[in-house]
């Protein structure tokens, strides 16, 4: 199938300097071509736009798949080439659509897609020069090969090196568990220092911390709430990347209830999981007022749900994945659903049958399940407490600072210390060690494993305390 021109308004700018012909009109009289195979007066139409804008990539595009259809390879070739020379780089698509069927096994076409990544990266690149015009020389650029991510932000260095570590994580613990078609492109995340910047800069609203605009790959966040806004965003940008793989459209329940279950979560054994947060409250309040959405409607149309009352539709998928999560069961369902969407877009049925009961049954035991749970209103338990100041190494957490008294000092950690493993468990970031604790109590023994120096294997253990306010 050709690429529809709305795909074009969103990434490609268009020439209106001069008075010419309607682009819009060219575009959507070529389209109707397809209805009625009329693949010549499809590429005229193509020609009129082509000469008027060049570089559009998807008029190029949808000329290779006409001349594809007419059985032209060496000219389907040629236009494909233009397509993406200028900047067409949805080569998931390219390698599905029937409409180039017949130029498979054409030198030329191989040899695109051969080059893959040599396009993307030369794409990627003149998006960092675009940037680097536009802002100031505040703002450090990086580019990630290995995870497709241009990290744009003006904060200090070891903020930025902590926040491209805590994307390379997520990225692999969703791949790992869900998402497993990576991104097809370079993402670029933005992140301004201060919410003047976001706003003013960015575009950046004052009602929502952050976004992520698919057609242009980009992912905009305010630090003003933490980092749980650009983990939430970008589970976004991995999950659609997983859909594109797929060829499938999920629902708004399951894509708002993946981003907002990692809002607020830590990593244990290379896994992320969802903590309570402050949607929770909103849930409790809204089964109150009986006014959470019935579970049969909000899965049959959850868009509608957005529409009526946003933040109870997000609390709502929030805490429905969570629950899953709980029971041992997301991971599995949403395996079971990507193979089943065909038949099950809603996922309701996948539900029912690995959930093990039917959708009403599992409504009743849900609320059930949130009824006892509450975020912010009563006293935590006593968290357990090591005393220590940390930072991400490359391998192990080094230890910055030790609290006079600490259970750290008490087991003999000194600073500059590398902290390698817990009970045998190696530790790849400060949040994953806070995850582990999580897990622990006061009195817990932990089993520590330390580089001090020359050696390599020290080997210390230390008693979890109470912080001393507690």
């Amino acid at each position: 199938m050709p690429r529809l021109f709305w795909v074009l308004l969103l990434v490609v700018p268009t020439l209106a300097q001069e008075p010419g012909p309607d682009l819009d009109k060219l575009h959507d009289e070529a389209m109707a071509c397809w209805q009625t195979e009329a693949w010549e007066r499809a590429l005229e139409l193509y020609g009129q736009i082509l000469a008027v804008e060049p570089g559009d990539t998807i008029a190029h595009y949808n000329a290779a798949c006409a001349h594809a259809l007419l059985g032209q390879k060496a000219e389907a070739v040629a236009s494909l080439r233009q397509a993406v020379e200028h900047g067409y780089l949805d080569f998931r698509h390219l390698q599905s659509d029937s409409d180039l069927d017949a130029i498979r096994e054409e030198p030329g076409y191989l040899e695109i897609m051969a080059e893959q990544d040599r396009w993307q990266a030369q794409a990627a690149e003149k998006r960092v020069e675009r940037w680097r015009e536009k802002l100031s020389p505040a703002y450090q650029i990086i580019r990630d090969e290995e995870y497709k991510l241009i990290l744009i932000s003006d904060v200090d260095e070891a903020t930025r090196g902590q926040l491209q570590n805590a994307l390379q994580r997520y990225a692999a613990s969703h791949a790992k568990d869900f998402f497993k078609f990576p991104p097809d492109d370079y993402l670029t995340v933005l992140i301004p220092s201060t919410p003047e910047e976001y706003r003013d800069t960015f575009g950046g609203g004052d009602g929502a911390a952050g976004f992520y605009q698919h057609a242009t790959r980009t992912l905009t966040v305010s630090l003003a709430t933490g980092t749980g806004t650009m983990i939430h965003e970008y589970t976004h940008a991995l999950h659609y990347g997983d859909m594109e793989g797929l060829g499938q459209d999920h629902p708004q329940w399951l894509i708002e209830g993946f981003g907002s279950l990692f809002e607020q979560c830590h990593q244990r054994e290379g896994s992320g999981y969802g903590l309570l947060n402050w949607r929770l409250p909103i849930l409790k309040r809204a089964i109150e007022a009986e006014t959470i959405f019935p579970l049969e409607d909000f899965l049959a149309d959850s868009e509608a749900c957005f529409d009526a009352d946003q933040s109870v539709a997000y609390a709502q998928a929030r805490y429905l994945l969570f629950f899953l999560q709980e029971k041992g069961l997301l991971r599995s369902w949403y395996a079971a659903y990507r193979e089943d969407y065909a038949d099950d877009p809603s996922g309701r049925e996948t539900l029912e049958r690995i959930y093990g009961s039917d959708l009403a049954q599992l409504q009743e035991d849900w609320l059930a399940f949130i009824e006892p749970l509450s975020y912010g209103r009563a006293p935590a338990p006593a968290r357990p407490w090591m005393g220590v100041g940390l930072e991400d190494l490359e391998r192990g957490l080094r230890i910055t600072s030790l609290g006079a008294g600490s259970p750290a000092e008490r087991a003999g950690l000194q600073e500059g210390d590398v902290l390698l493993a817990v009970d045998g468990e190696e530790l790849e970031s400060v949040e994953e060690l806070l995850g582990l604790l999580d897990e622990r109590e006061v009195g817990d023994v932990l089993e520590l494993r330390v580089e001090r120096g020359d050696d390599l294997g020290l080997e210390l253990r230390l008693v979890l305390d109470r912080r001393p306010r507690e």
